[in-house]
């Protein structure tokens, strides 16, 4: 074996090499392409619990959900700033979701016969419980696969630990979405007022 010597230019080369990986290179792979979606997505989640929590001031009584809504007013700009922060979320996160989807896809070729659907008129009548099941479905799919996926994605999923991660994942969308129905339902069965 040879005796390695660098010197101060070479060594601190070097090191700023493995210290990191730049941004646009992680993105590069479909690895860190997934980190950032997982972080992404945590953001979100994060996001829907903050949000359910100002919502649920509305039990306080009428000074809860005011004071909350006083304070979101007086931010001023700031709520756009954090609106736009948050589309921008959405779209990396759903940008990044499709790419890694189609090159999933496409590592994987299959021949899928195209199928006819028919039109249904049911739809249009039941559409706003449809939507309604749907929103409900996407939070709960969203928030049950962002937190299992994100633990995954970190390297902290393992045989172990899988049945405990899926079970949180779940209970904490469940959790979330009983939350935010209970509001809505509260003011019409006349709890709230």
């Amino acid at each position: 074996m040879g005796n390695y010597r660098f010197s101060i230019d070479q060594s601190s080369v070097l090191t700023n090499h493995f210290k990191g990986i730049k941004i646009m290179e992680l993105l590069k792979s479909v690895v860190g392409r997934k980190i950032l979606m997982a972080i992404t997505g945590q953001l979100m989640v994060l996001f829907v619990i903050v949000h359910l929590l100002g919502n649920s001031s509305i039990f306080i009584g009428p000074n809860g959900i005011n004071s909350y809504a006083e304070h979101l007013h007086s931010l001023g700009p700031l709520v756009w700033v954090f609106r736009l922060g948050m589309l921008a979320l959405v779209l990396v996160h759903g940008i990044y979701g499709i790419m890694v989807s189609l090159e999933n896809s496409a590592a994987t070729p299959s021949n899928y016969a195209l199928k006819n659907r028919k039109r249904a008129t049911f739809s249009s009548e039941t559409m706003i419980w449809t939507g309604l099941l749907i929103a409900m479905f996407a939070l709960f799919s969203h928030l049950t696969h962002g937190i299992q996926s994100f633990f995954q994605t970190m390297g902290w999923n393992n045989d172990r630990t899988q049945c405990g991660i899926s079970s949180l994942g779940k209970a904490a969308a469940i959790f979330i979405g009983v939350v935010y129905v209970s509001i809505p339902l509260s003011i019409i069965v006349g709890i709230l007022k």
